[in-house]
């Protein structure tokens, strides 16, 4: 069984890949002429070997148009489902991957990545850190403003984690409000300095709720950090950062909790 799904997996990337060299049209054609030209020598061989008698070229010509006629129709269907396949696949691993409404990683995909760049640090002896942000007082966007407008606070927020964040980094959407960065080789003090700016940008975004009202937000972030020499694991940071946010929330919101030092920044 397993074998069986090795080669199938096998056929549909060298479909894949012979599709994107040479196009559809000219993978019909090909596999049409293939199929006439092997149509017409087994018509052939059949014809002189099991009945003894020769060629008989109306029959031949039968055996070229059939083919010639058909093939075309079946191999252009059979590519164009491979394709569609294919297309759902990706389509259903990157909705399993990535938030609808955000296009930021999803908890399960942000918590798979930060596990491989987690076991990397550690084994080149680097520091790892983890912000966890929750943005303050979102159920009072909501409900002022409506649902459509806490919307759209979430995907500005997302555009400036983006913008804020390096290519290394691991950005996602934990669930309702609440968002994390893991950030790989970086220490407290270099977490600290991402995750304030990203604050300080958050606080000066402006956002219009309706057409007489503007509305803006802040964040309060948790950090948990393990340097070079340390033996965490990364449940244990991510448990650290999330304790360092609600201390955060209950220090007044709007600032920035270390979980080691409990220090803020504001």
């Amino acid at each position: 069984m397993q074998f069986r799904r090795f080669l199938q997996r096998i056929d549909q990337r060298y479909m894949r890949e012979g599709l994107a060299r040479i196009g559809r049209v000219r993978a019909v054609i090909n596999i049409t002429a293939i199929a006439c030209l092997s149509s017409v020598l087994l018509s052939s061989l059949i014809w002189s070997q099991a009945f003894g008698r020769e060629i008989d070229w109306q029959l031949i010509s039968t055996a070229f148009v059939v083919p010639a006629l058909i093939c075309p129709f079946v191999m252009w269907f059979v590519i164009q489902m491979t394709l569609d396949l294919h297309h759902m696949e990706n389509k259903m691993r990157h909705l399993a991957s990535y938030d609808d409404l955000t296009e930021l990683l999803s908890r399960r995909a942000f918590l798979t990545s930060s596990q491989k760049l987690f076991s990397l640090m550690n084994r080149s002896h680097k520091s790892f850190s983890i912000a966890y942000i929750d943005i303050d007082d979102f159920k009072k966007i909501n409900d002022s403003y409506g649902h459509a407008v806490g919307d759209e606070v979430l995907k500005s927020f997302a555009v400036i984690l983006e913008d804020h964040t390096r290519s290394s980094d691991v950005v996602g959407r934990i669930g309702g409000e609440e968002f994390a960065i893991a950030l790989p080789d970086t220490g407290a003090h270099g977490a600290a300095r991402v995750v304030e700016l990203i604050r300080k940008v958050s606080e000066q975004q402006m956002l219009t709720a309706s057409s007489k009202a503007t509305l803006s937000y802040t964040i309060s972030i948790g950090i948990s950090t393990s340097d070079s020499n340390n033996t965490q694991t990364l449940e244990q940071l991510i448990q650290q950062a999330d304790r360092a946010l609600y201390e955060a929330k209950v220090a007044g919101k709007n600032r920035i909790i270390q979980f080691e030092t409990e220090t803020h920044f504001t």
